[in-house]
């Protein structure tokens, strides 16, 4: 990150030798760089931006360690220092930092805007592909499908990118396919990507692809990626996703002793403590289901499927009245339909429905503590 020559803006003062000693300083940078000694390296090169007419170029540097050790804060605020006084030549790879940054910051707009005015002054900047998949990332999070579909479709028209990157990005475009109800279109795109480059990205995909058409060729799917040398997160989406087919072929056992060793392995995943409260009820563990839908709720009060899963566990244990309290709280937190007729109806007839969260397969490893992988969409 820190290797090369660094600019110089020469005042009309400065000898070779001044330029040899900050060569040299800069040189010691790297080794704390790669000794960790982040603290070092960080008080090294603000010593060398107050000494120095330039110093975009330390900002800069700052700003991509600060995005290393994932502190965006000071990340943005390095990132903009080098804004004072940045060549032509830096800012693209400023505006694209910020990009960077506020996307993993999770503010999104602040994001586009950056990754936008990146594309419309820059548009052969060197990592303007990156640029497109995350603007597509987060045209799709804003459910602008179409806008979504254009910049990954730049990608994929693109002959230079690398097969893993191409893969990406039609995941990507599959994923929006997925979201507008298009599941056939879909999956096809993730068979193709799958085609293109094969890796957890493309197998997690083409797997949850074919789990509403074929859970059973999810199941096989499944079973071969656990065949290889995998680590440990990678294992525990696999078996997550195999037991979903074998809860929708109705294989609850199985089903239930796969959620159960991944829950036990890493217990503060939601979507895995979900699924298995929704294994339980169909295998009528109805207070072992209801244990698992109270441990979300405590932490996710105002998700309105779990409620209506707690619900369902209290009528089944008989305890209609806890039932109805929670139903009534659904009401108050529910905005969309009509749920005071719903719960009307409910007390004629007394029907719940499960319901099964939504799966984002693009978020996929559920777990990303640990993980190294050099993926773009993680990167």
């Amino acid at each position: 990150m820190f290797s090369g020559k660094i600019e110089q803006q020469k005042s009309s003062g400065q000898d070779n030798d001044s330029l040899t000693q900050q060569e040299e300083e800069f040189r010691d940078v790297e080794v704390f760089l790669n000794e960790g000694k982040y603290d070092i390296v960080e008080e090294m090169l603000l010593s060398l931006a107050e000494k120095n007419q330039k110093r975009s170029v330390y900002y800069i540097k700052l700003g991509h360690l600060m995005y290393k050790l994932k502190q965006f804060s000071k990340a943005v605020n390095y990132y903009k220092l080098s804004l004072e006084d940045a060549s032509q030549d830096e800012l693209p790879e400023i505006q694209f930092s910020l990009g960077q940054v506020y996307f993993h910051s999770d503010l999104i707009i602040e994001s586009l805007g950056f990754f936008t005015a990146l594309y419309e002054a820059y548009p052969n900047f060197k990592y303007i592909n990156l640029a497109y998949l995350r603007m597509s990332l987060i045209f799709r999070k804003l459910k602008d499908y179409n806008s979504a579909l254009f910049y990954v479709t730049k990608i994929i028209k693109e002959s230079s990118v690398s097969k893993q990157f191409l893969a990406e990005a039609i995941c990507v475009a599959g994923n929006c396919f997925e979201l507008q109800g298009n599941i056939r279109k879909s999956l096809g795109f993730y068979k193709n990507a799958l085609k293109v480059y094969s890796n957890f990205r493309t197998v997690t995909c083409v797997a949850w692809g074919f789990l509403n058409e074929n859970p059973n060729l999810t199941i096989k799917i499944c079973q071969k990626y656990l065949k290889k040398d995998i680590p440990e997160h990678e294992s525990n989406d696999i078996n997550f996703l195999y037991s979903i087919a074998c809860y929708r072929i109705k294989k609850y056992q199985e089903a239930c002793q796969r959620l159960e060793l991944i829950v036990r392995d890493t217990p503060n995943i939601k979507l895995y403590n979900e699924y298995l409260g929704i294994v339980y009820l169909a295998m009528n563990e109805y207070l072992k289901a209801l244990q698992m839908f109270q441990k979300i709720h405590e932490k996710n009060p105002l998700n309105c499927d779990n409620l209506n899963n707690m619900a369902l566990a209290y009528k089944n244990l008989g305890s209609l009245s806890d039932c109805l309290h929670i139903l009534n709280s659904v009401v108050l937190f529910n905005s969309s339909g009509n749920p005071e007729e719903f719960i009307e109806d409910f007390k004629n007839k007394g029907i719940l429905n499960i319901k099964e969260p939504l799966v984002d397969i693009l978020t996929f490893p559920l777990n990303q503590n640990g993980y190294n992988d050099k993926n773009i969409m993680a990167g």
